[in-house]
């Protein structure tokens, strides 16, 4: 291990919100180690000097108000002891960008030190985890974590946790290491990157199954594409193999649809929208969800180009697609994506139907005598050659026409923002939802919002231009120009709509137009 990394100092706090400049810390807690040996710790509950503890921070953290009110010290009297403890150590925690903000935000000096993020770690390294969240990793490996949300049972966890974590990069193989080496060395500055560089490399690494479930939609994460190309390896197939398939005995209709399939002579097509229903006949995925390892390159250039190197933020998504294709993951389930890596999939998957990796799928599955297939992925591709001359199966037959209905419909919404609970964009998101619950739902509405999603149909005379100029908080600059439109000058027969989910906080924005439904009806009716 570098000289850098001798001095390690684990660290969490809890606060009563997410801005450093309004909400208060509560606790601390701190254990540093020096070559190996914990050289001291605090671990202190402290009275809120800003915003106060809450019901419902009460309940997350497990802090009470009488707690807080037996506490002699604000963090103000303990803030030299923080900044002493730290030193120049290099900082690691869970999210550790969160705790460190707050940390500076309070004056604390922190400017000699680097830190290590276990959360960006354990996204790289363990493909196959429902929840990246500390508490369920710890649980998923057996580390005690007594109680979750309490700082020093969060610290010492992560502790053990980083350890773990070690263990995966010292085993990760030589030529993973080999290859990702001069990227590691000169195209980011990401402080994590000395502890592969470091690697021991006993190459025993071993991915945990992904055994909660399996998605099938292919419109969303699915699973990896196991049989088109040689690149995918014998783990990703190994990953699929261990799948429990399981149907659902009161779904006649399916049944029936199976039963018709099965003893067709010619070959066919079933379109559902309940694709788990048919998990033995073969999938037939969308080119978003695919990976293109060439595009990621193309990704990490242009940006090398522009900044001379990647963020720790750019170098995570990218170690993270490196070890994923690495392993023979072509699905985008298997990538994780979290916060604006949504934004950088993008860039990174197959342009369209006409890309050779596809045109490899279409190739694969053409032999086939089932297909089955989404109706949103179906109205998509309807014309592929593979779907022609085939018997089209149709299964929940009202939802398909509805779905078709829909299917013109561009929707889109800020969840990812609102997800990530750190930071600027999680502050700006919450926010922007305050703010267009409070100035338009509910005077929409003329009440109160429930507990209960929120439909509101937009009119022609609603324009929201103000909520339009704050959409460049969260939008690129080619869909920013498309939702601003649709706030400010929506167009002539344009059907809009917006849904609010007031148990998430999230909001979602649609729109609808007869013109493009008539389009997609027409190259349907000629299937």
């Amino acid at each position: 291990m570098s000289e850098k990394l001798k001095k390690l100092c684990f660290l969490d706090l809890e606060t009563t919100g997410f801005d450093p400049e309004k909400d208060s810390i509560i606790e601390v807690a701190i254990i540093v180690y020096e070559d190996g040996k914990e050289i001291g710790r605090i671990d202190q509950v402290v009275t809120p000097d800003k915003s106060p503890l809450t019901d419902f921070i009460s309940h997350l953290t497990g802090i009470s108000q009488t707690e807080i009110d037996g506490c002699k010290k604000r963090f103000t009297d303990i803030r030299e002891d923080v900044e002493n403890l730290i030193g120049d150590s290099v900082i690691i925690g869970h999210n550790i960008d969160f705790d460190i903000g707050f940390l500076i935000g309070n004056s604390v000096d922190l400017s000699k030190n680097e830190r290590i993020d276990t959360h960006e770690l354990s996204r790289i390294l363990l493909p196959n985890e429902s929840s990246y969240a500390l508490e369920v990793l710890t649980q998923n490996y057996g580390f005690t974590h007594t109680s979750a949300h309490r700082a020093m049972s969060d610290v010492e966890a992560n502790r053990d946790f980083y350890d773990l974590l070690l263990e995966k990069i010292n085993g990760l193989p030589s030529d993973f290491i080999d290859q990702t080496r001069s990227f590691l060395e000169l195209e980011t500055e990401w402080f994590a990157k000395h502890l592969f560089l470091n690697a021991d490399q006993t190459g025993n690494f071993e991915p945990r199954n992904k055994s909660d479930k399996k998605d099938t939609t292919e419109n969303s994460p699915t699973s990896p594409l196991t049989k088109t190309t040689q690149k995918i390896t014998e783990a990703c197939s190994q990953a699929e193999q261990n799948i429990d398939i399981r149907f659902l005995s009161n779904q006649r209709g399916a049944d029936t649809i199976k039963s018709v399939a099965k003893n067709l002579n010619r070959p066919n097509l079933i379109i559902s929208p309940k694709l788990d229903y048919f998990s033995e006949t073969e999938l037939f995925p969308t080119p978003e969800v695919i990976f293109d390892r060439a595009k990621l390159e193309i990704f990490k250039s242009k940006i090398v180009t522009e900044k001379k190197a990647l963020s720790d933020q750019e170098a995570t998504f990218y170690l993270k697609c490196r070890w994923r294709d690495f392993l023979g993951f072509r699905g985008l389930f298997h990538f994780d994506l979290f916060f604006k890596e949504r934004n950088h999939w993008s860039a990174v998957c197959l342009d369209g139907p006409d890309h050779p990796i596809f045109q490899e799928i279409i190739q694969d599955k053409s032999s086939h005598q089932s297909l089955t297939l989404s109706p949103e992925a179906f109205f998509k591709l309807h014309d592929l050659e593979i779907f022609k001359d085939r018997v089209l199966l149709i299964d929940e037959v009202e939802e398909v026409a509805n779905k078709l209905l829909h299917a013109p419909t561009i929707s889109t919404d800020i969840k990812c923002f609102l997800d990530h609970k750190q930071g600027e964009p999680a502050k700006d998101a919450q926010f922007f939802v305050s703010r267009l619950v409070r100035e338009y739902i509910e005077p929409k509405l003329q009440h109160h919002v429930t507990p209960f999603p929120q439909k509101i149909l937009l009119t022609a005379q609603d324009k929201l231009p103000s909520f339009a100029r704050q959409l460049e908080n969260f939008y690129d600059k080619e869909d920013l120009v498309f939702w601003q439109e649709w706030m400010q000058n929506p167009g002539a027969q344009s059907t809009r709509w917006l849904i609010y989910y007031p148990e998430g906080g999230n909001v979602s924005f649609h729109h609808w137009h007869p013109e493009d439904w008539r389009k997609l009806k027409s190259a349907l009716s000629d299937h």
